[in-house]
């Protein structure tokens, strides 16, 4: 599915790393970081969706069943992880770009179509209109691992959990195959990071770096 996202006119540069849990996002982002701070390049990193989706009670209850919230439909979840985007874009993404700023973004727009895409509950066609006023990322990194792999990231790292939708091998397929799809029909680079760290960095910086 190809989003209609709108291309931005700042001076700055967007970045999104998306992919999986376990997939290595953050490790890769914090990496990248910090070669550039070293290079004499601040980047600024932030993350979607922000703490006021994540945090939202009716959220919890709804996807994560935890909680003392209301259930809520799935149009009305889809809405408000768009309103946090919308809220995050005007608020700290434009700003930042309209005063040359560089940006990491942990996670994007992509991540909440392709849990749409491999699971329903919203119609996709209206999901994209609604999303339009979202800007273009100038570079989009998708972090690809393969299902044993991510789930053995997120155990490590949170502990077993069988409940957890992130340590589910059908699960974890089908919002990997979403998200290929995503990157395919959109023009998303693809790295794997099924290999040391420092060479799945050295491929995102090479992508960064035609953007710089």
């Amino acid at each position: 599915m190809q989003l209609l996202l709108r291309k931005h006119h700042y001076p700055g540069r967007l970045i999104a790393i998306e992919g999986m849990d376990g997939c290595g996002k953050t490790t890769i982002e914090n990496y990248v970081a910090e070669h550039y701070r070293n290079r004499g390049v601040e980047m600024l990193q932030t993350y979607q969706p922000t703490d006021w989706w994540r945090q939202d009670p009716n959220v919890l209850a709804t996807v994560h069943k935890t909680g003392k919230g209301e259930q809520i439909c799935d149009e009305a979840v889809a809405l408000l992880g768009l309103a946090d985007r919308a809220n995050h874009q005007r608020m700290f993404l434009e700003p930042a770009l309209a005063h040359d700023g560089i940006i990491l973004c942990n996670r994007y727009v992509f991540s909440l179509f392709s849990h749409y895409m491999a699971f329903g509950g919203v119609e996709l066609d209206w999901l994209r209109t609604a999303a339009s006023f979202v800007i273009r990322p100038d570079a989009t990194i998708l972090l690809m691992a393969r299902t044993e792999t991510a789930i053995r990231r997120v155990v490590a790292r949170d502990g077993r959990n069988r409940d957890a939708y992130d340590q589910r091998a059908p699960v974890v397929e089908r919002i990997m195959a979403s998200f290929e799809l995503l990157a395919e029909a959109n023009d998303i680079d693809q790295v794997s990071t099924e290999c040391e760290v420092s060479e799945t960095a050295a491929k995102c910086i090479a992508i960064i770096d035609r953007i710089l």
